[in-house]
């Protein structure tokens, strides 16, 4: 049923976009909010649009802002054609609330253009990594090897052009270049969308038969390094993990508005990520061959049965793995006997912590929050069936995981889950190669899934499966089909 309403509303949406009055108030509406924070627009932007500086001075005032006083026919356009058509003038000025003051940002990141700048320029940026080093991703507290910081932020005594970093900041402007801070304002959402989508041409040549232009996988890796110097830069610290800062100075407005930045352009990041995995999906290299997914789970369950004195954790691992085809989304999975959430939206109002596995004798529920897409995907909610359901109870039942004194209170343990599969996988007799063990699970049920899926789909279809197959914290294919029709 949510998916009929989400197909229903996407196409509700498409239509309604396309729609010339949804355009031109869009468009409109963009010009009033660049009035709203002082900017005066063009005469061909007044004219189209029909503001009069009427409407430009009461959205100055109710923002903080002098009136215009020109006396030049400016508005003349606008001004006759309003008299022309007698409109009610408050169909062409929005109802805007207060004036609220901006916050300010925390004394170490000041705003873009301060005399504090120069702590701010790529090269110092590039200079404190060089020399500092820096941290591998978010969860772990393990060094990036000087070969990697090489590579993304420059080798030690380069110049400060020279890193993944920097060429990206060089593609948006020589601004971002002087100042990082840059980064934080209105304009650079849609800069850092158009640099991604257009053309550029390799500074070095190309061999022959290759393209002269930088591949997306290119610029998803240089994208990436924005995310860590947002994140891992202290004057920044987008994740507020700089020792000494208490909770009171990470909830700060300031603090605050550097994290919605980071998960901004962290969302951009998975977008084009998701893009570039799925094309890879669609036309997969020769690497470890894998079993079909259903001989895989004969195998588990031949190698581990469950009877009536015990389920083995590699059996109800792969019941539940058929039903929830996750990443490394069972680790630390807090179980609850409390009433599972509904739906997606009382989900998010609950702010859960960590991933939660709500069960009872017949029902088990996960609540996902923290996974690698959640910024492409949010929240999300996942029902198992009655049967699976039951299994996952005897299993907390028999082992005596509910929380207490003695136990965590979750399902497999803290640990990650990569190690058991590896185990559960060389059982079997399934060759990993180089490939995480996670990945061949996946990598096996995918497949399976995109050859059952793929007959007569077209290619654009196909791509779609494939996107969300790769990125979506689900990928069985009843969950996928109805995301890929949005897709």
């Amino acid at each position: 049923m949510e998916a009929i309403q989400r197909e229903q509303h996407a196409a509700y949406m498409r239509d309604l976009r396309q729609s010339r009055e949804y355009k031109d108030r869009e468009n409109k509406l963009r010009v009033l909010g660049r009035v709203k924070e002082g900017s005066v627009p063009h005469v061909h932007s007044l004219t189209k649009h029909n503001i009069t500086r009427d409407d430009i001075n009461d959205l100055r005032r109710r923002n903080g802002f002098d009136d215009l006083i020109e006396t030049i026919p400016y508005w003349a356009e606008a001004t006759r054609l309003r008299r022309r058509n007698m409109e009610d003038p408050s169909s062409y000025v929005p109802e805007a609330p207060p004036a609220q003051p901006a916050p300010e940002l925390p004394d170490r990141v000041g705003t873009a253009g301060d005399a504090n700048k120069e702590a701010f320029s790529v090269k110092a940026i590039n200079t404190h990594f060089r020399t500092e080093g820096r941290e591998i991703g978010t969860k772990t507290n393990q060094r990036a090897k000087q070969g990697t910081i090489s590579r993304q932020l420059g080798p030690p005594n380069s110049g400060e052009k020279s890193g993944s970093f920097a060429r990206f900041m060089e593609f948006l402007g020589p601004r971002y270049l002087e100042d990082a801070r840059e980064l934080l304002g209105r304009n650079t959402l849609r800069r850092i969308e158009t640099e991604m989508t257009k053309k550029h041409k390799k500074e070095r040549k190309h061999p022959p038969g290759q393209s002269e232009f930088i591949q997306l996988s290119t610029m998803v890796k240089l994208l990436e390094t924005v995310l860590i110097v947002l994140r891992e830069y202290p004057p920044f610290d987008a994740l507020c993990r700089v020792p000494g800062k208490s909770d009171d100075d990470c909830e700060e407005p300031a603090q605050e508005s550097v994290k919605k930045r980071y998960e901004e352009i962290d969302a951009l990041f998975n977008k084009y990520d998701a893009q570039v995995n799925a094309a890879n999906l669609a036309k997969p290299k020769e690497g470890v061959r894998v079993l079909p997914f259903k001989e895989i789970k004969r195998r588990v369950e031949r190698a581990f049965p469950r009877n009536s004195q015990e389920i083995p954790k590699q059996n109800l691992y792969i019941n539940m793995y058929v039903e929830f085809v996750s990443r490394d989304d069972m680790k630390n999975l807090k179980l609850s006997t409390e009433r599972p959430p509904q739906n997606v939206d009382a989900l998010k109002r609950l702010r859960l912590p960590q991933n939660t596995l709500y069960v009872s004798k017949k029902s088990a529920v996960i609540a996902l929050v923290d996974y690698k897409t959640s910024n492409l995907y949010g929240p999300q909610r996942f029902a198992f069936s009655e049967k699976v359901s039951k299994l996952i109870w005897e299993y907390i039942k028999g082992n005596k995981l509910l929380e207490t004194d003695k136990t965590s209170g979750t399902l497999f343990g803290k640990s990650g889950m990569s190690t058991f599969v590896g185990n559960m996988l060389d059982a079997i007799g399934q060759a990993r190669g180089n490939e995480g063990a996670i990945n061949v699970l996946r990598k096996s049920y995918v497949s399976s899934e995109m050859d059952k899926a793929g007959a007569g789909m077209t290619a654009d279809e196909r791509q779609a499966l494939a996107f969300h197959m790769r990125h979506s914290v689900n990928t069985s294919y009843k969950y996928v089909r109805d995301l890929a029709k949005d897709g």
